[in-house]
């Protein structure tokens, strides 16, 4: 009976370090896909904050040219409903022209510029509007980056527009004097 009892106790010892093993095996386990969830979860957020802050590009050129050509306080809309705007109103379609007239300043045609502006507008804008710290810290060679193969074109036609129209370095921050630059375009 002794010999039954030590082979009983042997056994128990046996175990445990092998339950504790397994054990510790299936919470390794458990925290490496917790990990993993968090790592997609993360680039998830990521790739949502880079759309979010392209469509705001595009967002910063409607906003800019709408202030200008219907002033201060207006609801940015789309380039193209400003050019059709322009047909109807004269005074209207001189503020457009300065606005033409200062994209080909900076190489960029303005029918180029509204095809540029549509094609981001059109995949990113519904998630348009970064927070005032994504705004004031996302450089142009982050929206470069971002913008891939298939928006880099358009990333960098309206970066060039907005260049002269933003605080340095801060493509998504108009600059105050927007309306006098455009007014000195002749």
């Amino acid at each position: 009976m002794a010999a039954s009892h030590k082979r009983q106790r042997r056994a128990l010892r046996d175990a445990f370090p092998r339950k504790l093993n397994l054990d510790l095996t299936a919470e390794i386990e458990s925290l490496k896909a917790a990990v993993e969830a968090l790592q997609r979860t993360f680039a998830e957020r990521e790739a949502d904050r880079r759309s979010v802050l392209l469509g705001q590009l595009a967002y910063t050129v409607d906003a800019i040219a709408t202030s200008y050509v219907f002033g201060a306080g207006s609801r940015p809309i789309n380039l193209s409903y400003i050019q059709d705007a322009a047909e109807d109103d004269a005074a209207v379609a001189e503020r457009w022209q300065q606005v033409a007239t200062f994209a080909e300043q900076q190489g960029v045609s303005i029918t180029r510029l509204i095809q540029r502006s549509s094609a981001l507008r059109s995949r990113f804008l519904s998630v348009a509007h970064g927070s005032p710290d994504e705004l004031d810290s996302t450089t142009p060679d982050q929206l470069r980056e971002w913008g891939t193969a298939s928006y880099a074109s358009a990333t960098e036609t309206l970066l060039r527009f907005l260049e002269p129209l933003t605080l340095d370095g801060k493509p998504l921050r108009p600059r105050q004097d927007v309306a006098t630059i455009f007014a000195a375009v002749l």
